[in-house]
């Protein structure tokens, strides 16, 4: 799913990070990758395990899809409590380096507020690269 130059915290210069993605409004029309993500209300499954070959590409991976599902109930900013804990079901939780990996996912991620209360938006090319793994994880077949 990712190739080697993905996820890397110095592909983006300190200060140049990308603005989060505009308001979302979701259209209520037939949902977006059905075989990836179930959507009920605000409440969202990621129906598969994001590939990584390391445990920060798969809490990345497995936050961006979570953001990218959250935009479509029409909530652009997720509590970091609410990503640990997709992580944490997706089995790539790293509690002690969460944070950092979320700040050093700035060129998908924004990371809003003070330790303790943040939140997390996509960006502009984090919305494309969720939707570049939505589209591989709902076109896989089950075993």
């Amino acid at each position: 799913l990712y190739s080697g130059a993905d996820f890397k915290a110095d592909d983006v210069t300190p200060g140049a990070e990308p603005p989060a993605a505009p308001h979302y409004e979701p259209s209520g029309t037939q949902p977006r990758y059905p075989n990836a993500l179930h959507i009920d209300g605000d409440k969202v499954q990621i129906l598969k395990g994001i590939s990584g070959t390391t445990n920060t590409k798969k809490t990345v991976g497995t936050t961006i899809v979570y953001l990218w599902a959250k935009r479509e109930t029409g909530v652009d900013s997720v509590p970091f409590s609410e990503l640990r804990e997709a992580c944490k079901q997706h089995g790539c939780l790293d509690e002690a380096n969460f944070s950092s990996t979320m700040k050093h996912a700035r060129e998908w991620i924004v990371v809003e507020g003070e330790r303790g209360s943040q939140t997390c938006k996509l960006t502009v090319p984090g919305v494309e690269k969720a939707e570049e793994l939505l589209k591989q994880l709902d076109g896989e077949q089950s075993a």
